[in-house]
């Protein structure tokens, strides 16, 4: 028996939905252990018992999961309601949430121009950005999860890698791939941390082996990092909002390059994917976005050396800032350089979405990204928080901070009975083939 606010929300789904195609399957009764009075969603490549999984295609890449993914199933034992499953560019291989092969998820933060709600976690951050939920399942293996909280202005928090359990989420690489959520607020992804963490994990550790730093670090941006005036302005402003609250902010240059780190998780990235899916690329039946299939492809050039010797600099590299990271209670820098592109105006090869957040999943720490301000238009501005792999709590409460702090646009309730897109429809998409 489902409650009112989960009935809310399913409305809401349904009629949003024709505008927003935030959801790649609705289902008519919400997946529930007894009574639920709360509802969530899950990404499309998260396995749902008894289901096909499409992992973004369409046609599946799993033909029927014989158990929910562990992260589903924790949800539905606490009390939630699944609603269905959301939108992702396929195989999670997209920053920016485009698709060519099914509908593209649109930004429910611009009533006048239809927006990028940025990728791969696109559905979900949609979904929450609409005030249909508060709680939203994702994936996070360059940024996944942070890029799209950004772009729609809710909040995404990415944990360490195995904070978070992973089984039963189809992989996109192995090595990378990390379970996170979006949340209307950092309350929720404070709960949700409460709810899906692994106890025996780093995570766990309130930081209390680690020196009291007392001190946030903020990151001195490059003009070749291409952050407008707007961005630079917002990650200034919270600055100087947890100074006022007593915290110690040093303006640093970052321990790291982001654009090295970029090309040297390109290759790991590339690399996994290629030999998990290249395969398919073979297949006449199975379906692929033409821009998923050159992005998989370029993978099958990037050998077993350079694969190898990406993989140790990766482990000096996580050594390195552990290291620096323990000196600071948090990094502050932007989530994104810039605010949500308008559909067909992003370049699907560029790297600017995911030049700060690949170093979150690089380096495997905690991250998490809020709406902290606005640009000229409007549009939600990001800005990222990394902690030490110890202080996942300490990033969750710094955030809370700032988030009390900010000006942003509040969001719609779950359920919200009316958004500036829920009037205008969009085509139907084709109904997906079944294997």
């Amino acid at each position: 028996m489902e409650s009112d606010n989960v009935a809310r929300s399913l409305a809401a789904a349904r009629r949003l939905d024709e505008s927003l195609h935030a959801f790649s399957q609705l289902f008519d009764v919400p997946l529930q252990a007894g009574r639920a009075d709360r509802a969530f969603v899950a990404k499309d490549n998260f396995d749902v018992c008894g289901l096909a999984t499409y992992a973004g295609s369409r046609q599946p890449v799993i033909a029927m999961a014989t158990k929910h993914a562990e992260a589903v199933d924790r949800f539905i034992r606490a009390g939630f309601a699944l609603l269905g499953r959301t939108r992702m560019p396929q195989l999670a291989y997209g920053g920016s949430g485009a698709s060519q092969i099914e509908p593209t998820p649109i930004n429910p933060r611009d009533p006048r121009v239809e927006r990028l709600p940025g990728g791969s976690s696109s559905g979900s951050a949609v979904a929450v950005a609409a005030g249909i939920i508060d709680i939203a399942l994702g994936t996070d293996t360059g940024g996944s999860v942070r890029i799209p909280a950004s772009l729609c202005g809710v909040v995404g928090f990415k944990p360490a890698r195995t904070t978070f359990p992973i089984a039963g989420v189809f992989p996109l690489a192995p090595s990378l791939d990390t379970v996170g959520v979006l949340t209307r607020d950092v309350a929720a992804a404070q709960e949700c941390w409460q709810l899906l963490r692994d106890r025996t994990g780093l995570g766990d550790s309130h930081a209390t082996n680690l020196p009291a730093a007392g001190r946030i670090a903020v990151a001195r941006l490059d003009p070749s990092w291409e952050c407008p005036p707007a961005v630079r302005g917002v990650l200034e402003m919270c600055a100087e909002a947890l100074r006022e609250t007593g915290h110690a902010v040093q303006t640093v240059t970052l321990p790291w390059d982001p654009l090295t780190i970029y090309a040297s998780s390109s290759v790991v990235l590339g690399y996994e994917a290629w030999h998990l899916f290249g395969h398919m690329l073979d297949d006449p039946e199975f379906e692929f976005d033409p821009v998923i299939a050159r992005r998989l492809r370029s993978g099958s050039s990037i050998g077993a050396a350079d694969y190898a010797a990406a993989l140790g600099q990766r482990e000096r590299d996580q050594h390195a800032q552990h290291q620096w990271l323990e000196s600071f209670d948090a990094l502050m820098l932007p989530t994104t350089p810039v605010t949500a592109p308008a559909v067909g105006s992003c370049d699907e090869n560029s790297a600017i979405l995911s030049r700060f957040t690949r170093a979150g999943t690089w380096l495997d720490v905690p991250a998490i990204s809020l709406p902290a301000g606005h640009d000229t238009q409007g549009l939600p501005v990001g800005i990222q928080l990394m902690t030490h792999p110890q202080r996942e709590q300490q990033c969750l409460e710094i955030a809370a901070t700032l988030e009390s702090a900010s000006p942003v646009t509040p969001l719609l309730g779950p359920g919200a009975t009316q958004h500036p897109r829920s009037v205008a429809t969009r085509p139907s998409p084709p109904p997906r083939r079944e294997g």
